[in-house]
């Protein structure tokens, strides 16, 4: 459905940490990963000529986030939810700021020092020229089309809408995805229906 080379297209920042500084402690975070969010972070950082420092005590929390200690500070990357799970408050208008970004079609990955938030940042993965009109072909020929991700709600709503895709299920985990894939045999017994799934989730790597 997108390209498979995510962006970055905006930071916001809680706090008065810079841009440059910000960016450097996230591409630590994802410096040896391969996760598409992780890349994409790290490319921007390479193009505004940051220097990566290296990261210890590396922990990864698969569909929530990842820390470690860069520069001498734990510095935490991921989800809302892994946050405040971390007992990191999220400022409301930064929330909201977020939740803008997200409704179009962006997934915002969250930063904090210790038990800081240093604000956020938002990446979008284009949409392929060619897939609006795949889309619309399926929808001619009678296929249901089902969009699953592990994004959450309001930018799975936001990509399906710009699709024309009126069912989706978002925040979905890597091993839910899994089997809604093994299940698609299944469903074409009751109907015609096509499963197609974006597993984007913010830098679980």
């Amino acid at each position: 459905m997108t390209e498979g080379h995510p962006q970055v297209v905006d930071i916001f920042k809680a706090t008065g940490i810079d841009n440059f500084k910000l960016l450097q402690l996230v591409a630590a975070i994802g410096r040896h990963s391969e996760h598409p969010l992780a890349r994409a972070i790290v490319k921007e950082s390479e193009k505004r000529e940051i220097e990566i420092p290296e990261n210890t005590d590396f922990e990864s929390y698969p569909e929530a986030g990842a820390q470690a200690d860069v520069l001498g500070e734990t510095i935490r990357v991921g989800k809302r939810a892994y946050l405040q799970n971390n007992g990191i408050a999220l400022r409301k208008e930064l929330l909201n700021q977020a939740q803008d970004l997200q409704k179009q079609g962006k997934t915002v990955t969250w930063v904090t020092e210790g038990k800081v938030l240093l604000g956020a940042i938002a990446i979008a993965d284009p949409i392929k020229s060619t897939t609006p009109d795949a889309i619309a072909t399926l929808h001619r020929i009678g296929i249901k089309i089902i969009m699953c991700t592990g994004d959450n709600s309001d930018t799975a709503r936001a990509v399906s809408s710009t699709l024309s895709i009126q069912d989706y299920r978002a925040a979905k985990t890597n091993r839910t995805l899994s089997k809604i894939s093994k299940a698609k045999d299944t469903a074409s017994q009751w109907h015609a229906t096509g499963l197609t799934t974006c597993q984007r989730s913010p830098l679980p790597i």
